[in-house]
């Protein structure tokens, strides 16, 4: 499995604007490719959040994120998205493979 993961800081005023944003960016998602997404706050420090996503293969991925980069909406959802962030903060963005999976 193809492993994305955001980490990135939400202004604690925006949380539930950031999860409405999120609940539209999945159904758009969706039409495009098979994947599941969590995302966790830090009990350390509650601007700090995880997103992650499992896709079949990268491939996968790629050929459908060019696809869902296009979608007009998802480009709305990403500048208000990029609107809740903590100031002076930045998307770290990183690429995994599942190895392994334990339990069910």
């Amino acid at each position: 499995m193809f492993v994305k993961i955001y980490q990135y800081h939400i202004q604690l005023n925006q949380i539930e604007e950031y999860l409405r944003i999120q609940d539209q960016a999945i159904k758009i998602y969706s039409q495009y490719v098979d994947f599941q997404t969590v995302y966790i706050n830090s009990k350390e420090d509650a601007t700090k959040w995880l997103e992650i996503s499992t896709y079949k293969d990268e491939n996968e991925y790629k050929k459908s994120i060019d696809l869902i980069n296009e979608d007009k909406e998802i480009q709305e959802l990403f500048n208000k998205f990029q609107s809740l962030l903590s100031p002076e903060t930045e998307i770290i963005e990183e690429d995994f493979m599942e190895r392994k999976r334990i339990g069910k």
